[in-house]
């Protein structure tokens, strides 16, 4: 069995819509992981809620006093600490997309692998990468021992999620995108690119399912969305979270219809 694990601060009904909207093949459960650190969590059949206090109780040694930056991998490591049944997770941050059936990502990505994650490289790709400095623990490191990944988007091996939850919790620290990746490759952990073209990336998933215009930190112009198919698109943040002015990015996407950007259609002004 695998799980995809939707993760978000925020709930109402447009968050419901966009999990919704996340098939689930056969052998696949789906769940909500709610950060509910500021405030009680409602009642859902689907809700898994957390709270920061619990990974500083567990052991955790995070980034900053808070889940975000740097460690929004730990609720989907105690999650599958906790359910053995599932060999991997899928973690999907509420403001990532998929320009298709999400049924057929999920297909082209049935490896061995225990982190498939997007960006997968080395320093000497980014060398001046903001988050390089803060990994630290109980050995140093070599420059050629690191690597990073992007993660709105990656899938996690229950065996991978046990290795990460032993060694944060014997010291190891910084930021997701450099610790996951740096951790099981020294543990002998195999690391995979959804589609990049550098040496993580099997050779039938060279240059496909990402494109660095749409899929980054950064905010981009909506209009490069419209010819965007079977591709991860990143970030797509809520109607209320929209500016009142119009929008001219996908960061807040007040006149795009998100329903049109998740289904791969035309994209559309939002009539509401």
């Amino acid at each position: 069995m695998k799980v995809i694990l939707f993760l978000t601060h925020l709930f109402n009904q447009e968050v419901l819509e966009r999990f919704e909207l996340i098939e689930t093949p056969p052998g696949f459960d789906k769940f909500i992981l709610l950060d509910a650190t500021s405030g009680d969590a409602p009642c859902h059949p689907k809700l898994h809620p957390f709270r920061f206090a619990d990974f500083l109780r567990a052991g955790y040694r995070p980034l900053a006093p808070y889940i975000v930056p740097g460690s929004p991998h730990f609720p989907v490591i105690e999650f599958l600490a906790a359910h053995a049944q599932y060999s991997h997770a899928w973690c999907i941050e509420y403001d990532a997309m998929f320009r298709g059936r999400w049924t057929t990502f999920f297909s082209a990505h049935d490896s061995n692998a225990d982190l498939i994650s997007a960006y997968v490289s080395k320093p000497q790709s980014e060398p001046l990468w903001l988050w390089w400095k803060t990994i630290k623990g109980p050995v140093s490191l070599a420059e050629g021992d690191l690597l990073r990944s992007f993660n709105p988007v990656y899938r996690l091996s229950s065996r991978a999620a046990a290795v990460l939850r032993s060694e944060y919790k014997a010291g190891w620290v910084g930021h997701f995108e450099v610790t996951m990746a740096t951790l099981l490759k020294l543990r002998g952990m195999q690391v995979e690119d959804f589609g990049n073209g550098g040496e993580y990336c099997r050779e039938c998933n060279r240059n496909r399912w990402y494109d660095h215009r749409t899929y980054s930190h950064a905010a981009f112009p909506m209009e490069r969305l419209l010819n965007v198919t079977d591709q991860l698109v990143h970030p797509i943040k809520l109607r209320q979270h929209a500016s009142s002015g119009p929008s001219q990015v996908c960061d807040e996407p007040s006149r795009l219809s998100w329903v049109n950007l998740g289904n791969s259609r035309q994209a559309t002004e939002d009539p509401r």
